[in-house]
């Protein structure tokens, strides 16, 4: 059993009232040339489903699909967030964002333009509410950043880089800060866990800096996951660094067995 990270020795005093939030991507799994061949590592299953056993709310907050994420982690008990928070699962059946089913027409639309825009490129189809251009196996050939923010302005949908990759979604005010924000208002937690390896993952930090501002009794221990592909922004803002999904799949385990 990995030693526990003496900064998580707080979220062990209340297990009931302890969260463990996370990303996929870069966090859980490790990235993948092939989008739909992401799986997390098998450790980091077996410490979702010991977490699960142990702590009051385990979730993943990601920008797949809820479905994809479902059949993926294959572990009950864990609250799942798609979309960056446009889907999500209720009683057992995915919710999409009533303000986001509008943009699902033109979603559609954009998908086929992107195809023809860029025909060397991987052109993600992430449902109905989302699409996303990979570069990671042609990185010669990586579009330019004013490109792809013309093409998203052209069809009105938001613009969000990630790890050689570029993601088009409806224009939404929810992000996985958001999301956070809402699990922490809805659940009796106070301490929380909070892992991610990407741009989209900082807002989750930045909510808990706020939900710790407001009660100071209140403990959130941010970590990222980093990789040569890793924003600086979101190292910075991390209390703990990790080298990979590997050594946090190792940190959960032991967060896990200390609890």
């Amino acid at each position: 059993m990995a030693r526990l990270y003496a900064g998580l020795e707080p979220l062990k005093s209340d297990p009931e009232t302890t969260a463990v939030i996370v990303d996929f991507d870069g966090t859980l799994a490790v990235i993948v040339d092939q989008p739909e061949d992401s799986q997390p590592l098998p450790a980091a299953r077996s410490a979702l489903k010991e977490l699960v056993a142990t702590v009051g709310t385990v979730a993943v907050i990601s920008g797949r699909p809820v479905e994809f994420l479902i059949s993926a982690l294959d572990v009950s008990g864990v609250m799942v967030f798609g979309q960056y928070g446009l889907e999500r699962i209720e009683n057992g059946q995915v919710v999409v964002d009533e303000r986001a089913q509008t943009s699902i027409a033109v979603v559609a639309e954009a998908q086929l333009a992107a195809v023809k825009k860029w025909p060397d490129l991987l052109i993600e189809h992430k449902g109905d509410l989302a699409l996303g251009v990979h570069w990671r196996t042609t990185p010669d050939r990586a579009p330019e950043p004013d490109d792809l923010k013309a093409f998203g302005a052209q069809f009105g949908l938001e613009s969000l880089p990630g790890r050689m990759t570029w993601e088009f979604r409806p224009v939404s005010t929810i992000d996985k800060g958001v999301v956070v924000a809402d699990i922490l208002a809805q659940r009796k937690v106070r301490s929380v866990l909070c892992a991610g390896d990407d741009v989209g993952d900082i807002p989750m930090f930045a909510a808990l800096n706020r939900w710790e501002q407001e009660d100071p009794t209140r403990v959130a221990v941010r970590i990222g996951v980093n990789s040569e592909e890793a924003p600086q922004a979101l190292l910075d803002q991390a209390d703990l660094v990790v080298s990979g999904p590997s050594e946090l799949a190792e940190i959960l385990s032991a967060l896990a067995s200390a609890c």
